[in-house]
């Protein structure tokens, strides 16, 4: 086997894995003042091949703001 057919194998595997095994899907709702949290971030390969944690896209992510000071004028 070479790199290729290794690469489409492994395609496979992530296509059939998606529909047998489908992602948990969340949504993290913050007040103001907490933190993001950590397990928001997934690892990721971009194109170039480099390993990068980037935002999970299976998470909604919702930070409420602070009510204004002049919110009832």
């Amino acid at each position: 086997m070479n790199f290729r057919e290794i690469q489409q194998l492994q395609n496979r595997i992530n296509k059939i894995q998606k529909i047998k095994q489908p992602p948990r899907l969340r949504c993290v709702v913050l007040n103001p003042g907490e933190k993001i949290p950590d397990d928001i971030y997934v690892r990721s390969t971009n194109p170039e091949g480099e390993v990068e944690m980037v935002q999970d896209p299976f998470s909604l992510l919702i930070q409420i703001e602070e009510k204004p000071n002049n919110w009832e004028k």
